[in-house]
């Protein structure tokens, strides 16, 4: 029998997992004809660079929850999933996760960069209210806030550039 402590890990990778699943499936409908029409800013990171920087992000927001997960149940609260932190936790998430679909899939930049700047919030929430619970899981979180901070300049460059 899996312990607790292996069963929430593989819940939280499972987690992102999916996400990143979703969010390559969607990435997939048009980055390779739609997207590459796009007026793109010259500090657009070349297209190889996405799959490991995600990869290493999605491990970190996964250690992330399970770590904060784990210091809250030590701490005696008896449903962290049920917490503002984890409110945060799952909005972020799910932010990044239908990111993909409404700009690639849906092929709507302004309608991505509407969610990207949620996303920015809920992850910045997300960190403050881990800090309290245990700094490495709010930490972990910090390098997504930057790349998705850059992220959303991209976003932000691809609207005005293409659509006004």
């Amino acid at each position: 029998m899996l312990s607790l402590k292996t069963r929430s890990l593989i819940g939280f990778l499972a987690l992102v997992v999916v996400v990143q699943i979703i969010g390559g499936a969607s990435t997939s409908l048009s980055v390779h004809d739609w997207y590459q029409t796009l007026a793109k800013p010259s500090w657009n990171p070349p297209a190889w660079v996405f799959g490991p920087v995600w990869t290493t992000l999605y491990l970190m927001i996964a250690l992330s929850g399970w770590l904060a997960y784990h210091a809250m149940k030590t701490a005696g609260i008896q449903h962290p999933l049920q917490t503002n932190e984890f409110k945060a936790y799952f909005a972020q998430i799910a932010a990044n996760c239908m990111w993909s679909v409404v700009f690639f899939a849906a092929k709507f930049p302004v309608g991505g960069f509407i969610l990207i700047i949620f996303m920015i919030g809920a992850i910045a929430a997300n960190i403050k209210l881990f800090y309290k619970h245990n700094l490495l899981s709010a930490l972990l979180l910090v390098p997504y806030l930057l790349w998705v901070l850059y992220a959303s300049t991209l976003n932000g460059a691809i609207v005005i550039f293409n659509l006004l």
